[in-house]
Parts: structure tokens; sequence; C-alpha cells
């Protein structure tokens, strides 16, 4: 009886996930799992001649090589030259896979090095049914070699002839199962090697990709100019994206792209606001959904890149509270602290895979120090610590019946999920609920309201309904010390000095060791504070020192 109520409940688990998808993406799925391999062979192929100027950004991606013969990915040392390990993860495969490395370099000595590398990839990927050919690290090692040639470098005849290739593979296996940064990316990769190539071949990337980009620029960029995957290092990878394709536009002025630059050029600052008001005031993102350090280009960088091409964003005045409703985040911002809210959906229905039960969770920096934070992400392979990074108890904020606000499973995969309700936001004052637990009780939800003074911060939590029990969690950064104090508040230190006190008046605080995860392949021992809810009401007290 138990393996029929075991299999009934993994079906309904499938049923949960699927139901969102377009069909288009079952269809797509299916003609993905039907895929045979093939033997690659090299075509001839001849480089356009630019009707204008690559302008040169160096963005210190090269870092990633320790020396000649390795390289440093996500926390993991490799050889640089092992493009399908069998004893490295999926994710870092990718990233050896992506030469990263090699559209950082301007000029110089290193360029034989990196072409003897392209040449040793070629040579030795001459079948796609291995990682390094999937569409996703094709569509970015292409912008990459093509960026290192369009930098000033030399490219191999062998490195030429392998783009050709490369591109018609991409062409025929576009992601379109998956939807999302994927897709932008293969398109994006069809830009770069429509135009860097000139033939008959390279005209239908070209038309395919801006096809594409017409439509996903209007889907994935929010009216108030954030990424729909809602997570701030994919934003961040997006307006990188924008700003590559403008800048192939500078050098390729004549072309298909004419179509789409209206749209980019757009794109871009309300993009970079939309970054701003999502990062802390130490200039870096802060951590929703699948968001962490070191993958994107961090918010000076993309600054200066958008700049480089003639497009300087303005910082528009923050000071006061805003709310980005297309993305679903409030933030408050004062003289003293920075308050970022989660009071939106986890991503599109449609493709939630970087998504988190984090709804209603929060991050506060208190002037230039982060103080509570979300746990981030180390991994994207399937394990228990996968699972646990995207739990409610992971974030800053409240967990039902030891469930979680949406139905995170897999790596990347989400069923039932909470959906916002009752959404306001005022001035000093963000409230929403949302309907996460209702799958345990119809009537079971969680509301919560965060109210800014000029030197405190109370957050009012109301768990409604029929449950077991309710939990709160608050996540301390490592940097942040906690001293226990007579009365049961707490005092929280960052080095010598008092930042702020916390209480929960008429609530226990337990204190407890666990895990922030700035950048994957690391993780760093804090602090959780951990509320059992008594009745139905938590007022938790975070006093400015």
């Amino acid at each position: 009886m138990g393996s029929v109520m075991g299999f009934l409940k993994q079906l309904l688990l499938y049923w949960n996930t699927i139901k969102y998808l377009r069909l288009s993406q079952v269809f797509y799925r299916l003609k993905v799992v039907s895929f045979s391999s093939n033997n690659i062979r090299l075509q001839e192929a001849q480089i356009r001649k630019p009707g204008g100027v690559w302008v040169k950004f160096k963005n210190f991606k090269h870092s990633e090589l320790t020396n000649k013969n390795s390289i440093n990915l996500l926390g993991v040392e490799g050889e640089v030259d092992d493009w399908n390990p069998e004893d490295k993860s999926l994710l870092w495969t990718y990233h050896v896979n992506y030469f990263d490395y090699a559209s950082d370099l301007l000029y110089g000595d290193e360029s034989n090095y990196v072409n003897g590398i392209i040449e040793k990839w070629v040579r030795s990927n001459t079948r796609t049914h291995v990682p390094s050919w999937d569409p996703y690290p094709t569509s970015l090692r292409l912008v990459n070699w093509i960026k290192f040639s369009l930098n000033g470098n030399h490219l191999s005849k062998t490195a030429t002839d392998s783009i050709y290739s490369q591109a018609n593979h991409l062409y025929r296996n576009i992601e379109y199962h998956l939807y999302g940064n994927h897709l932008f990316r293969n398109a994006k990769a069809l830009c770069f090697a429509g135009l860097f190539l000139q033939n008959k071949e390279a005209e239908q990337w070209l038309k395919k990709g801006v096809k594409i980009l017409r439509k996903e620029i209007e889907e994935q960029i929010l009216n108030d100019g954030g990424n729909f995957e809602l997570s701030p290092m994919y934003h961040s990878n997006m307006i990188e994206d924008l700003l590559d394709l403008i800048n192939l536009h500078k050098t390729f002025p004549d072309s298909e792209l004419l179509k789409i630059i209206d749209s980019l050029n757009n794109a871009v600052p309300k993009s970079m606001n939309w970054l701003y008001k999502m990062s802390h005031p130490d200039g870096q993102i802060s951590f929703f959904n699948d968001s962490t350090l070191k993958i994107a280009l961090n918010p000076d960088l993309l600054e200066t890149y958008s700049s480089l091409l003639g497009i300087k964003p303005v910082r528009e005045k923050e000071t006061g509270t805003t709310h980005l409703k297309d993305s679903g985040y409030g933030i408050i911002l004062s003289k003293n602290f920075k308050l970022i809210c989660d009071i939106g959906p986890i991503g599109p229905d449609y493709i939630p895979g970087h998504g988190h039960a984090d709804t209603l969770s929060f991050e506060l920096s208190i002037l230039n120090q982060r103080v509570f934070v979300n746990s981030g992400i180390s991994l994207y392979e399937e394990s228990e610590k996968r699972s646990y990074q995207r739990k409610t108890r992971a974030h800053n904020t409240v967990e039902v019946n030891k469930l979680d606000s949406s139905e995170t499973w897999k790596s990347f995969r989400v069923a039932r999920r909470a959906y916002p309700e009752e959404v306001k936001v005022e001035m000093n004052s963000i409230e929403a609920s949302h309907n996460g637990y209702a799958r345990i009780n119809t009537n079971i939800k969680h509301k919560r309201k965060w109210r800014a003074h000029e030197r405190s911060i109370i957050i009012e939590d109301y768990v409604s309904g029929s449950f077991k029990s309710a939990c709160a969690f608050f996540h301390l950064h490592p940097e942040i010390k906690v001293i226990e104090e007579i009365g049961g508040s707490l005092l929280l230190k960052h080095k010598d000095s008092a930042v702020a006190k916390f209480l929960t008046p008429n609530h226990e605080i337990i204190i407890e060791d666990s895990l922030w995860h700035p950048e994957f392949g690391m993780e760093i021992p804090n602090k959780t504070l951990r509320i059992e809810v008594k009745g139905n009401n938590l007022t938790s007290l975070i006093e400015l020192t």
C-alpha cells in the first residue's frame, strides 16, 4: 500500500509541475529526447568585414586561469582542456566550455595560447553527444570566440571553420523546451555568428536570432525593468547580453539588428535602474531566487560597459519606498538602511526553474553592511544542499508545518507554488500575503508587513487558518555576531561596533549554526535566528543602535 501511495504522490508532483508548461515546451522536450548524436565536420568559412568598430571592454574573466594548464571554476580547480570530465559537475563542465577567459583578452602574447586551446577543443570534440555540445555552452562559446577575435586577437582558420559548424548545430537545436535565459543566449549567439561569418547560412542564423530576440525582449524584460525570471544574477547576465548585442550592432551597423536596436537601447537604462534598486549599498546584488556573486558582472562593471557604448544609466533617486510592481519586489531606502522585500511570484509559471520558495523573504543592509541575508546558492546539481538552498527555511521568511511555501524539487523543478495577494506598498510600509500553504488547508495564509521608521524596522507576521506549526527564520551575514542580552533581546555586532538590537516580544529566539553561500563552491558559517510562532502572530523588532 505504501509503495502505491508513494507512486501516486510522485505522479501528482509531476502533474503539478507539467501542467504549467507550454505545449511547445513539451513538443521540443520530446524532440530533444529523440535527438541523435552527429559527427561534426569542419566547413570552410569566410569572416565578414566589419563596417564599424567593436568597443573593447575588459571584464576580468581571465582571472579564472590559474596557470597555463589549470582553471578555477565555481571554486573547483580543473584542467583547462578537460571539456567533458567525469569527476566534475555538469555546471563545471558547462563553464569550462564557455571559454569566458577568451573574450576578456584584448590583445597580446596570450592570443597564441588561447588559439592553441581552441584548436585542441576542436580536435577533441568531434561528436555532439557530450555536454560540450549542448546548446547553452555552445551559445556562450560562440560569443566568446567571436569576441576574442573582435578584441583584436587572431583567430585561427580551424577556429573560424568550427564556428561555422557550431552555429549550424545550434541553429538546429535551439532550446525552445527551456525558453528564458537559455533561449535568449541561443538567439544572441546566432546573431554573433550570423554577422561574424559571411555566407547563406549565416544570414539564416542572423534572421532567426533577431526574430527570437524581438519576441523575447518584449516578454523577458518587464515594464519595471526586471528580467522575468526574477533573479538579480540572471538579470545581470541579461544586461551584459543586451550590451554585447548593442556592441555587435556598432561593429556591423547595416544589418538585421537594425530591427531591434531601438528595443536594445531602450532596455538598458531601465534594466540598470532595476539592478541598482535590487543591489545592496556594498554594490553587489541581493540574493533572491538563484542568485550569488561572481557569475554575472557586478553593477559597476555593467555601468562601465554601458558608458563605453554611449549609454549612461542615471541612478534614479531611491530614498523612500519603491514598488517594482511587475517583478514583485518592494524596497525601502533611508540614510541608515536598505530593505529589499520579495512580494511577488517565484517566476514565470512555465519556467520557474531558478525560483526558490522565498515568498515574503527580505534582505537588510544597515549603512554599508549586509545584516539579514538569504542563504544564497553554491551548486546546481541535484543534492540535499541544492534542495535546502531553495527551501523556505533557507530564507528570511515563515515556514508552516515544516513545508515549503512553493514545492521546489529536483534541481530546477517547482510543482504547486505560492502566489502573492493583498500587496500594498505605501511610504515606509510594505505588506503582502501569499497562498502557498492553501494546499495544506485552504484557510491557511501567511501575511507579513514591514514598517520602517528612522532607526527601526518592525516586521509583523500573521498566519491564519488551521496549522500545526509556524516558524520564522532570520539569517545573519557571517560578519554579524550575536550577543544575548538580559530580557531576551539580541545585540547584533559587526566587528567591534553594535549594529542593531533584535527582539521578538513574548517569543523565544533560538540561535542556530547555519551556512551562507556567497559564491558557487563556497559556504561560510553564519548564524540563523529561529522563532516558533505562538498562536497566529509574531512581531519582530530591529532597532538600529
